[in-house]
């Protein structure tokens, strides 16, 4: 579906994500008309509909986690989980500067990441990835290397995604679903944890080893890569 601004709308995703749920956005936040392709017209504000169910809405929220060395993490109660590789990109600060609108930086990314990890996307068991958007998922599966550019939407068709299904992603519901308080990347990290440690209860991902969790900043402008890995993977 083409959208077209027929004004310019000075407004960041969150903004957007604001009006969305019916916030009210700060003073000083300019709202302009958009086209949609088969000739309806629109005000930004009247969007509710069209995108509340596609966002991630904003809940009270918090979680932490403790890093440390190898040697320290073995006195603890619970068995530690490793950095195995990380990675970070950062392509544009405005939308309008991006490259490429179906590329992302987690290309980069993870490229790192599994360069320092010594591993590859087949390798992954369990893949967390900030889901502001329902887009976000799709474009960074793509970009991580589990499936090919442009073919995102078949990928995670008939269940392949779902709980049971054959590549298990966002296993606590994602921020479209769990809980997204702003700052989701910090519940990937804590969720993947949690499988590797075989503490996902129901909804855990049997024989799991290794776990890539993805955070994006901005709008798709920065990104960030992590893999984790238990004790066998060293």
């Amino acid at each position: 579906m083409l959208v077209t601004f027929r004004t310019p709308v000075p407004f960041s995703g969150e903004r957007l994500g604001m009006l969305a749920m019916g916030m009210p956005l700060p003073q000083g936040y300019g709202l302009g008309m958009f086209e949609f392709g088969d000739g309806r017209f629109g005000h930004v504000g009247g969007a509710a509909s069209f995108f509340s169910i596609l966002m991630a809405s904003q809940q009270d929220g918090g979680g932490a986690v403790i890093m440390t060395s190898v040697e320290r993490a073995k006195t603890l109660k619970k068995p530690p989980i490793y950095v195995l590789g990380c990675g970070q990109s950062i392509t544009h600060a405005t939308i309008s500067f991006m490259p490429d609108l179906t590329v992302t930086g987690a290309v980069e990314s993870g490229r790192q990441a599994y360069a320092m990890a010594g591993m590859r996307a087949k390798d992954i068991d369990v893949v967390e990835l900030y889901d502001a958007f329902t887009l976000n998922p799709i474009l960074f599966l793509e970009d991580l290397g589990f499936c090919a550019k442009g073919e995102g939407g078949p990928f995670v068709s008939g269940g392949r995604i779902a709980p049971g299904g054959a590549l298990p992603v966002n296993t606590n519901g994602g921020g479209l679903s769990y809980c997204h308080p702003g700052m989701y990347g910090l519940f990937l990290l804590i969720e993947a944890v949690r499988q590797l440690r075989g503490e996902g209860g129901q909804r855990q991902v049997a024989e799991c080893e290794t776990a890539i969790v993805h955070g994006n900043g901005g709008v798709l402008s920065a990104q960030s890569t992590v893999i984790l890995g238990t004790q066998a993977t060293l």
